[in-house]
């Protein structure tokens, strides 16, 4: 697997996720990355050693619904 993100954020509304991101890395210093396309989630997930997800229910894939796939890719 590539490099390592401590937390991943995904949330259909940009700046929500993108602020979200921020304040956590700020915050904590941990290593962050956000989008608000499902695919380029899983894509992330594929590629990279993630140790956290924050997603948004309220999206238009619902939020527990891409942690399903999300974790079928790697648990």
């Amino acid at each position: 697997m590539g490099s390592v993100v401590d937390v991943l954020v995904v949330d259909d509304i940009e700046d929500a996720a993108e602020t979200y991101a921020q304040l956590v890395e700020a915050l904590t210093g941990l290593s962050t990355i956000y989008t608000t396309n499902p695919e380029y989630a899983r894509e992330i997930i594929r590629t990279k050693s993630v140790k956290v997800v924050v997603l948004d229910q309220r999206m238009p894939v619902k939020g527990t619904d891409l942690y399903t796939q999300l974790h079928h890719i790697d648990p």
